[in-house]
């Protein structure tokens, strides 16, 4: 009777173990509270210290043209912290915490801080949508390789922010209501997220010229 008790807790055991061995391990889960996709971005870049993602920001973007009426490169730089508990980047607190930044690294140092200096909302998604779409030319010289090289590029980069940053914008800022520049400088593009770890605003910006 006694072997057949060890024998019946033996077979338990082993089924017990089985069962636990073959159940499905538990989908890792995005800020969001949905299961993580495979969207082309290291896992590393995800907990990197800022200057880790800054640093990988510049690399995409090196040699990354945007071309206007000028053709200028895009910089990468660190803004001011938000309140903690932020859900949202708001126009209002882009012009607060991301002027300084904004002036230091655009060419003729514009001011985003006035609401005289017109904001106007970009389509992150779309953006990525059109980077992803874009195909690079394998010949420099051709017409389109330029374009197309920024467009990818670009996508690249905001799928990187999205990864590794909270609540990423795009903004220009300085157009008229025609989408010209208005009469203080160049037209700035910025994309923008917060840090997970410290709160700061990182940023990613290119200028236009529109007349």
């Amino acid at each position: 009777m006694r072997a057949r008790l060890l024998h019946l807790v033996a077979v338990s055991f082993l089924a017990l173990t089985a069962s636990a061995g073959c159940a499905p391990a538990e989908e890792s889960k995005d800020n969001g509270g949905s299961a993580a996709v495979n969207d082309g971005v290291d896992n590393e870049i995800r907990t990197a210290s800022d200057a880790a993602i800054m640093g990988k920001l510049k690399g995409i973007l090196k040699d990354v043209t945007f071309t206007s009426e000028s053709d200028y490169g895009y910089v990468v730089f660190e803004g001011e912290a938000v309140p903690a508990g932020t859900k949202r980047l708001t126009t209002a607190l882009l012009r607060q915490k991301l002027a300084a930044g904004v002036k230091a690294n655009s060419d003729d140092h514009r001011d985003i801080a006035p609401t005289k200096c017109r904001a106007v909302r970009l389509n992150v998604s779309s953006t990525i949508a059109d980077g992803d779409a874009a195909v690079v030319p394998t010949d420099p010289n051709a017409d389109d390789f330029v374009y197309a090289k920024h467009d990818k590029q670009l996508g690249i980069a905001l799928k990187t922010m999205r990864a590794s940053l909270k609540n990423v914008v795009g903004y220009t800022f300085g157009t008229n209501e025609s989408g010209d520049q208005d009469e203080l400088g160049t037209v700035v593009y910025v994309y923008v997220g917060v840090s997970k770890t410290t709160g700061k605003l990182i940023a990613i910006m290119t200028q236009a010229v529109y007349t």
